[in-house]
């Protein structure tokens, strides 16, 4: 992945992106990195991927399964939503400078249904990031259309001395 990622944190624990990265050399996640992080349900609604495009930016990626639909077919809202938190720890992550964080608000606005085999792909931008508090927006996409705008604020921990 050009230009790595320093460091991942997520779910209040700390991660170093180095040793839970795991680089996918085929098939269609070549070029990927799959996340291996500690966070049990995330691993559960997963397995979900990361890449740093050539703007700089960073783009997640998750392929809907089975055991994420709710009854009827659809993708589940929470199944959903777990990849945006996902995602909007992977567009801070240059921020948290190895800090650990947390998730103080991520507001979710569905936008489209998804359905088994979609690729679901997430990108934003970090609005500001201060001493305390990362802002960040973002979009999951399919690829034929938008299924949900978020925005989010992540509260730093930073480790005591």
């Amino acid at each position: 992945m050009g230009g790595g990622i320093e460091a991942q944190s997520h779910g209040g624990k700390r991660h170093d992106a180095n040793m839970n990265l795991s680089a996918q050399v085929d098939g269609e996640w070549n070029g990927w990195s799959r996340w291996n992080g500690l966070d049990p349900h995330e691993a559960n609604v997963g397995p979900f991927y990361i890449r740093r495009a050539e703007t700089g930016n960073i783009i997640t990626g998750w392929r809907i399964a089975e055991k994420n639909l709710r009854e009827g077919g659809a993708t589940h809202g929470g199944a959903v939503m777990t990849f945006a938190d996902f995602t909007l720890f992977s567009i801070a992550s240059d921020c948290l400078d190895g800090n650990d964080g947390v998730t103080v608000s991520l507001n979710c606005e569905f936008a489209s249904s998804s359905s088994v085999g979609q690729l679901v792909s997430g990108q934003g931008r970090v609005v500001r990031a201060g001493r305390s508090l990362i802002f960040v927006q973002g979009v999951l996409e399919t690829e034929k259309r938008t299924i949900l705008g978020f925005s989010g604020i992540i509260k730093i921990i930073r480790a005591s001395p």
